[in-house]
């Protein structure tokens, strides 16, 4: 049986965005949904997330980061663990948290989740790096198009060991 979810925050809203390598052209700016939009782009601009990489940069392809900064969540019991859940990721990614890699997934993966209570500091940096190839069918979303949530879950307790047998 999965852990209970007992409280989640989603991590909408302004995310930056680095384009690390890759492409895109004129008319994809044109038709772009970014906050500060620039050429080239490559460091230091804003975007609304959720998005697909074709929502917000058109036809670029390459390889892009976002991240953004959270709170490590207060007054966590002992049996609650704390879950990164990324409910939409497009392209092979690399997920990051306070610049250690937690965890990988390959193209065709499009949900994933992370236990990273361990890894927590009370300020954290998450980052996803998204390898985005050129060629992709269009109607099969890139990037980050799903919402990021952080989930605290309580374990599940096998109540049958605690006590010990009678």
């Amino acid at each position: 049986m999965p852990d209970k979810v007992i409280h989640s925050i989603n991590l909408l809203g302004p995310w930056q965005y680095d384009w690390l390598d890759g492409t895109i052209d004129d008319a994809a700016l044109e038709t772009a949904d970014l906050e500060t939009p620039r050429l080239p782009l490559l460091s230091g601009s804003r975007i609304k997330m959720p998005a697909s990489i074709q929502q917000a940069f058109g036809s670029a392809c390459g390889r892009v980061r976002f991240s953004r900064r959270f709170q490590r969540p207060t007054n966590l019991d002992e049996f609650e663990r704390v879950w990164l859940s990324f409910r939409g990721v497009g392209g092979a990614a690399a997920f990051l948290l306070n610049d250690v890699e937690i965890g990988r997934v390959g193209v065709e993966s499009e949900t994933v989740d992370f236990d990273v209570t361990d890894q927590l500091s009370p300020s954290n940096n998450l980052a996803v790096e998204i390898e985005w190839p050129p060629g992709v069918a269009p109607d099969r979303p890139g990037g980050l198009y799903g919402p990021v949530v952080i989930e605290m879950r309580e374990l599940e307790v096998d109540n049958s060991t605690i006590g010990g047998s009678r």
